[in-house]
């Protein structure tokens, strides 16, 4: 089995149906409930809906007989660089804590 950066073949990049679960997934309701919970902000689906584009846009050029054409190769090369991307944020980055406000003495 390969390691996340040995892509050799294009039956070892994402699916195309699998690149559509994780894009919708990434615009359910869950799943943005959950980045709002945690984050304060609504998680952003760009990379997912890119994935799935590149991906319909690849199979294309493969049923069209343009598998080996310069444009396939980009393409190809764009689905094994935002396949093997590592999250820009680690798991367990620490939040700041809020500021407590001084403790009044009472007289």
């Amino acid at each position: 089995m390969a390691g996340m950066g040995d892509l050799e073949t294009e039956n070892e990049l994402p699916s195309c149906s699998s690149s559509f679960d994780a894009f919708f997934f990434c615009l359910s309701p869950p799943s943005q409930f959950k980045k709002y919970y945690r984050d304060g902000t609504y998680a952003d689906c760009d990379h997912f809906q890119k994935m799935w584009e590149t991906c319909m846009t690849m199979r294309y050029y493969e049923m069209n007989g343009k598998k080996g054409a310069g444009r396939w190769q980009e393409l190809r090369d764009q689905m094994v660089a935002m396949s093997t991307k590592s999250s820009k944020d680690h798991v367990w980055k620490m939040k700041p804590l809020p500021k407590r406000e001084p403790e009044k003495e009472e007289s």
